[in-house]
């Protein structure tokens, strides 16, 4: 995974060490604007993070939207994901593996 800094909701940069520094880190990546199925997703997993706790491992979506966007999702969300932003996707084509929507696990 190639390393990356991007600013969270609140404007605080968050790195990849940042991340897998505390543990297990699972990255979904969104690929165009917050649409309706990108919230349902964003939803799956809130739902998802007892089972995610469980392997003690932190979500992370990264989305392609200025911070300014992803605070008052994150505030819509109750706070429940960390958001990053990443308003170009250069992050999430680094990775060589971008196609969609998709949800990769770090160890």
């Amino acid at each position: 995974m190639p390393p990356f800094f991007c600013p969270d909701q609140s404007g605080r940069l968050v790195t990849l060490e940042d991340l897998t520094g505390v543990g297990r880190t699972i990255l979904s990546f969104h690929c165009g604007h917050l649409r309706p199925i990108r919230q349902i997703e964003l939803h799956g997993l809130i739902e998802a993070k007892p089972a995610f706790a469980s392997l003690q491992a932190t979500v992370v979506s990264i989305i392609p939207e200025p911070q300014t966007w992803t605070g008052p999702l994150a505030h819509d969300l109750d706070e429940e994901l960390i958001l990053l932003s990443d308003v170009d996707n250069a992050f999430a084509f680094s990775t060589g593996s971008f196609i969609g929507s998709a949800t990769m696990p770090l160890t």
